[in-house]
């Protein structure tokens, strides 16, 4: 207030200070400006964010889609039959699950798509007849996978979209170790997936909005650690007692007085590397100082909180067991309803824009196909077993049979019964 007065009254002369406001990022170490590489560093050295990131890998992905072109009902064709074992054997959803989770850390994640169509890679997509001809799929950061022309005509249905892609081996991070060739070359947009929650390369990465929270966390753990580290490694306080000088005992150890006090520190030094070593100093007084440390559990869970607020995580979903509780119930149906509309509003639009890419090169081959993909929100088996057992003693409790058996065990999870062959028995 007073800087503000006096700004007021000499503006001549105090009008640098007139803006009192702090800024917070610079006092609390915060980054102003997030690059890729700090994301990256931060989901491969940070606990909270590769846990965080790996939540949704986990749960989005528990089970596989199943690409039909028939009713939901009916058995699996032929033709759906030999799609799903090729994508398996070439373990196409692991590889999308893994652009999926590359797509949190930054701002998108792609994958580029390898057909045996006899063309360049930064050729189109023409013709490629048989699911057996898509044989890769390659998953890509963003640091990777990077658009290299545009489409500048404002009258086309694609302007502003890419036009071409680079793809780098290898390019993530500074420094990588990684082995292997590091070439670069051209990708056609028909040979390229993008991941993201718009399915653009305008998102941003869905670690900054909780980025500022994992560095106090980060913090705070360290701190804890630093200061237990030092508490245990506590160095002694040496004091002479009245009437002892440097200059006798430099003459009693046989050594120039200003040696003394390395002397002293290969003493202490020696003392303290192990538990069975002992510390004799003659007429002198060690005391070990008397530190105190906070419990930094209740402000690293306020940094935990923040950040599974900011990922739409519940708190013990991320961590998992706090003090011998699981997630709660509760906490568990958010979790896959979360899930469910991340796969709903992101996934299933991703895998549309593969299916409609695939039919128009005849890799899939013409029809009506739709994604079959079991619901994250159905009940789990035990709640089944007691759904069924409900249905099975309401027919016991009442005057006729309310549900039948085959309404029974699909309550179960379980397919209906087969017919009883009446003969075999009697056989048996």
């Amino acid at each position: 207030m007073a800087q503000r007065t006096l700004a007021g009254m000499f503006p001549e002369h105090f009008g640098a200070i007139s803006n009192v406001k702090r800024v917070h990022a610079d006092e609390y170490g915060w980054p102003d400006r997030l690059t890729f590489p700090d994301l990256l560093r931060m989901y491969r050295r940070n606990g909270l964010a590769a846990a965080a990131v790996n939540a949704f890998k986990s749960k989005t992905w528990q089970d596989v889609p199943v690409l039909r072109v028939t009713d939901k009902d009916e058995d699996l064709s032929s033709t759906e039959e030999a799609v799903a074992d090729h994508l398996a054997r070439i373990r196409f959803w692991q590889q999308f699950a893994e652009a999926d989770a590359r797509s949190i850390v930054g701002d998108y994640g792609g994958l580029v798509l390898r057909f045996a169509d006899d063309k360049k890679m930064n050729e189109p997509l023409d013709k490629a007849v048989g699911i057996t001809k898509l044989f890769a799929a390659i998953p890509c950061w963003q640091h990777q996978l990077r658009p290299s022309e545009f489409d500048t005509n404002t009258e086309s249905e694609t302007y502003g979209e890419p036009t071409m892609w680079e793809y780098a081996e290898n390019a993530v991070g500074s420094g990588t170790t990684s082995a292997g060739p590091r070439r670069r070359f051209k990708v056609h947009p028909d040979r390229v997936l993008i991941l993201s929650r718009d399915g653009t390369i305008n998102d941003r990465s869905q670690l900054e909005a909780g980025y500022n929270a994992m560095l106090d966390a980060e913090k705070i753990s360290g701190a804890g650690a630093e200061g237990f580290f030092k508490t245990a490694k506590n160095a002694p306080v040496i004091s002479m007692e009245e009437g002892n000088g440097f200059e006798e005992m430099a003459r009693g150890m046989g050594i120039e007085p200003s040696e003394l006090t390395d002397k002293l520190n290969e003493v202490v030094k020696a003392w303290a590397s192990g538990f069975d070593a002992s510390l004799l100093l003659s007429k002198m007084k060690t005391e070990f100082p008397n530190i105190t440390l906070p419990q930094p559990e209740q402000f690293w869970n306020i940094c935990v909180m923040t950040f599974s607020a900011s990922m739409r995580i519940p708190f013990k979903v991320l961590i998992g067991m706090i003090t011998g509780e699981r997630a709660s119930t509760e906490d568990a149906k958010d979790w896959a309803r979360t899930n469910e509309a991340r796969r709903t509003g992101e996934i299933v639009p991703a895998v549309m824009t593969l299916i409609e890419r695939l039919q128009k090169a005849g890799t899939l081959p013409a029809g009506a196909w739709r994604i079959e993909w079991a619901s994250l929100l159905d009940d789990g088996p035990d709640a089944m077993m007691s759904r069924a057992k409900t249905m099975s003693e309401i027919n016991t409790s009442e005057a006729g049979e309310v549900f039948d058996a085959t309404e029974i065990r699909r309550a179960a999870g379980h397919p209906a019964g087969l017919p009883i062959d009446d003969e075999e028995d009697d056989d048996e």
